[in-house]
């Protein structure tokens, strides 16, 4: 694994809901001091949801991958 040889210390996590964190970062959003990066948007159909568990399944998407019913 890239990470062991590198001898890097990496781990996934689970955040749990909290809406005063949220409410915090939806603020940090609308004073522009927090910028959320999406990879890239699907459209809300079968081969959209296709294509965006393709890529997520490829662990190379930088940013989030957006699925939207108005693409």
């Amino acid at each position: 694994m890239f990470s062991k040889r590198k001898q890097i210390n990496a781990k996934g996590i689970w955040l749990d809901e909290n809406g005063e964190q949220l409410q915090v970062l939806a603020d940090y959003m609308k004073n522009d001091q927090l910028k959320s990066v999406l990879a890239t948007s699907y459209p809300l159909s079968q081969k959209g949801i296709y294509q965006a568990h393709e890529l997520s399944e490829t662990n190379h998407a930088v940013g989030k991958i957006v699925i939207d019913n108005e693409s």
